[in-house]
């Protein structure tokens, strides 16, 4: 079948219908009017014939001759050939033909009627006259008897010229008729195709997504009903898609704010699903999924675990390095995709950074080590002078006097760890808390009681602190805390400095932060300890660490002070030219009110 538009397939079955209905009324009226006419013709003929018939009486009966003559007269004054036919067939006239030339009519069917007593009629061809006639024949009677047929004829031809103004006018009215038929047919098919082609458009609507789309219920009730339903089903399926959206939104809003990374594999082994995270753990750039994890990642242990968990069907954990760095320690937690038939259909890959969790936990193992470590050692050395004490008995005065002496001295080296280890754990806790008050606050004054605490260590050793600060500059701290880091940093600078030395300790303010630099002219530290020197318990130089006095924490707590107050500590040094510690702390923001935490700054 061929395909086309609705409405020309409608409007050409309309039409083709409409001109079969007319072409069919056409030639049954033609038919109707050619019957009638031909029947009112046959009917005037016999008529005629009737009228002459009773005139032939006598010539049928007695003078042949005069029949011929009263024929010839009569075919003219009638217009129509005029026969006259004796019972035993002969033609005694004939108005168009010599009757002594023709042959015996009593095989004529019109003539057979007419002897029997009734009217013929036929319309048939006439090999005399060589065309097609109406033939009517009446019978002559005398006293009951016929005595003769008289038949009168008229050529066909005749009834179709009559016919033929007859046709003209039938064709007219058809061609009008089919005219009208034809815009009656052009409405009735746009009514019908016109809503569907509507909801054609509206399908395709609908197929592109365009589901805002409505019909007009138009046209019969069937199409009203089918547009309606499909104005249910796009409200139905656009309130579906959005909400498949706002799910899909939120799913990748979830994934994409998670630390973990997700990736999903299909049970081929292609990926259908990976999170940003995940791209970032493994080092890859965005890309299109659909390609197998190891065309994806090329990290062999991955991609092992992947295929594990597809043939084993088993939830699987397990740590790995990544393979772009080999630094970042990864935990995978794997599991099946089960389909509802249990059949395994793919799997979830979880990938979580564990990296920095077990350096922590290796920072853990390491603290309370040193914190063990470093508490052994004054308490093994105070118990072992103890006993010495408690073992020898001795009296004399001055070996007492020395043993007590070095238990005071790791008593009081033991309570410095403590009172350090207490004062981080603090600072941690406050800051951790968003509890660390801080304040505008003149930092000479700061540094100035700094400079007081250190001043009898400096003295020791002849080393001469310089201040150079301005009165007016303030910055944003907690008083005691950032006394406490200065403290920390001149001790350190002094412990470390030669006898009769210089420190120099300074404060200035930078377009973006306040800093406060503490310069040695001290023995420096080996570029490879910089990285690790704010580490807790760690030391450069630990003989000559535990010499000074030092626990190993101070630098660690200058570290958590600085952050505490949103800034940092930055180091240089080098060896034989001494160190520069500096404090960076933000410029104060005429914003919060005086007295305000640090989160409420943040």
């Amino acid at each position: 079948m061929t395909r086309g538009r609705l409405f020309g397939r409608l409007y050409r079955s309309y039409l083709l219908a409409a001109a079969a209905a007319v072409g069919a009324t056409i030639v049954i009226a033609a038919q109707a009017v050619s019957r009638f006419l031909a029947d009112r013709t046959a009917l005037q003929l016999e008529t005629f014939a009737k009228l002459v018939g009773p005139r032939f009486e006598t010539a049928l009966l007695y003078d042949r001759e005069q029949a011929r003559t009263l024929c010839d007269s009569l075919g003219k004054v009638l217009g129509t050939r005029l026969t006259v036919i004796l019972p035993d067939g002969a033609v005694v006239g004939d108005s168009e033909h010599d009757p002594l030339t023709m042959e015996s009519h009593a095989d004529r069917p019109e003539v057979k009627a007419a002897l029997a007593g009734k009217v013929g009629r036929c319309l048939r061809y006439s090999f005399t006259l060589q065309k097609e006639l109406l033939y009517v024949a009446v019978p002559v009677l005398r006293q009951g008897k016929v005595i003769g047929v008289v038949r009168v004829a008229m050529p066909a031809r005749t009834l179709g010229e009559a016919l033929r103004p007859v046709r003209r006018e039938l064709a007219f009215a058809g061609l009008v008729l089919m005219v009208i038929l034809a815009g009656i047919s052009f409405i009735v098919a746009r009514r019908i195709s016109l809503p569907i082609e509507r909801m054609k458009s509206a399908a395709q609507d609908f197929a592109v997504g365009r589901l805002g789309a409505r019909l007009i219920p138009e046209g019969p009730e069937e199409l009203r009903l089918l547009a309606e339903s499909l104005n249910v089903m796009a409200s139905q399926l656009d309130a579906r898609i959005r909400e498949l959206s706002e799910e899909r939104r939120r799913v990748e809003a979830i994934l994409s704010s998670m630390e973990e990374g997700i990736i999903a594999v299909e049970g081929q082994g292609s990926v259908f699903l990976m999170n940003p995270a995940a791209y970032r753990m493994l080092g890859m750039e965005r890309t299109e999924t659909g390609k197998t994890l190891g065309e994806l990642c090329r990290d062999p242990d991955l991609c092992r675990i992947a295929e594990d968990v597809l043939s084993a069907g088993q939830p699987i954990s397990q740590e790995i390095r990544s393979k772009p760095d080999g630094g970042r320690l990864l935990r995978i937690r794997a599991a099946p995709i089960h389909s509802e038939v249990g059949q395994v259909v793919g799997a979830v890959l979880v990938l979580e950074d564990v990296t920095e969790l077990r350096r922590l936990e290796r920072i853990r193992r390491d603290f309370v080590a040193n914190v063990a470590h470093e508490l052994r050692t004054p308490i093994t050395s105070i118990l072992g002078f103890v006993e010495t004490l408690l073992e020898s008995g001795t009296s004399d005065e001055s070996t007492r006097r020395r043993f007590l002496e070095v238990v005071r001295k790791q008593s009081e080296r033991l309570r410095a760890i403590v009172d350090d280890l207490l004062l981080l754990a603090r600072v941690e806790a406050q800051q951790e808390a968003r509890q660390i008050r801080l304040e505008p606050t003149k930092l000479r004054q700061v540094l100035e009681d700094a400079m007081e605490i250190c001043a009898p260590a400096a003295a020791d050793k002849k080393i001469q602190v310089e201040l150079e600060c301005e009165p007016g500059l303030v910055a944003e701290a907690n008083p005691p805390l950032l006394t406490q880091a200065v403290v920390n940093l001149l001790d350190n600078a002094i412990k470390y400095s030669e006898p009769g030395g210089t420190v120099r300790l300074l404060a200035t303010r930078g377009r973006t932060s306040v800093a406060i630099r503490v310069e040695d002219q001290g023995c420096g530290i080996p570029e490879e300890h910089l990285a690790r020197i704010f580490e807790r318990f760690y030391r450069v130089d630990k003989s000559r660490s535990r010499q000074l006095g030092g626990t190993g924490l101070g630098l660690s707590i200058v570290k958590h002070i600085a952050e505490a107050h949103r800034g940092r500590v930055t180091v240089e040094s080098r060896v034989g030219a001494g160190s520069v510690f500096t404090i960076l702390l933000p410029i104060p923001s005429p914003g919060p009110p005086a007295g305000h935490t640090a989160a409420d700054a943040a």
